[in-house]
């Protein structure tokens, strides 16, 4: 009986004790919380953004890291969109006899245990046919040669400034496609 009574006197002390007073501050607010990395395989996309178009320009750039955990080196074969009117190309800018250019690349190495940075300034994706005001999303398609095809939603956003000149105009850079054909015309581009 005694062995009986020490668990119900327990009990008796819990009930009586006070329960805490409610809370009378607000709750506080949900943070947004970053995009989530992307991981596919051995290879990881993370912050993956779009450039904000301005007016009826429907031409813009896209940027976003591509790591490589894996031991073998990975290549970038393809972009494109399953958005109707959207193309994509993989682009990178640079500097001939003092004037900034930009030309299309047929593929991007991600180095095995290394990184593909498509940033301002660089390698990009030029995206054709999509007005994207600031917080809207476009898909991507990356097709690479091991981990096949990746889809991503892109989100635009204002411009940092630290574009080229040609990527903020995105007419007006084109030299020669890495072809070496001259000047990349964009009018077959919806």
């Amino acid at each position: 009986m005694r062995q009986c009574l020490v668990p119900l006197i327990g009990l008796a002390l819990m009930a009586c004790q006070q329960a805490p007073a409610p809370s009378t501050a607000p709750a506080p607010a949900p943070q947004a919380a970053a995009p989530a990395d992307l991981v596919i395989g051995d290879l990881r996309f993370s912050q993956a953004w779009a450039r904000a178009t301005l007016g009826a320009n429907a031409v813009t750039a896209a940027y976003l890291s591509i790591a490589n955990a894996g031991a073998v080196e990975d290549v970038l074969l393809s972009v494109g969109s399953p958005a109707p009117g959207v193309t994509v190309e993989m682009h990178e800018s640079l500097e001939a006899d003092g004037v900034r250019q930009m030309r299309r690349v047929p593929s991007l190495a991600v180095p095995a245990g290394g990184a593909l940075e498509l940033k301002p300034g660089g390698l990009h994706l030029m995206v054709f046919g999509a007005q994207l005001a600031e917080g809207a999303q476009v898909p991507i398609t990356l097709t690479f040669a091991r981990a096949g095809s990746v889809n991503l939603d892109v989100t635009a956003r204002s411009g940092t400034g630290a574009e080229t000149s040609a990527e903020a105009d995105p007419h007006a850079g084109h030299g020669s496609d890495a072809t070496g054909d001259a000047a990349h015309d964009h009018g077959s581009h919806p």
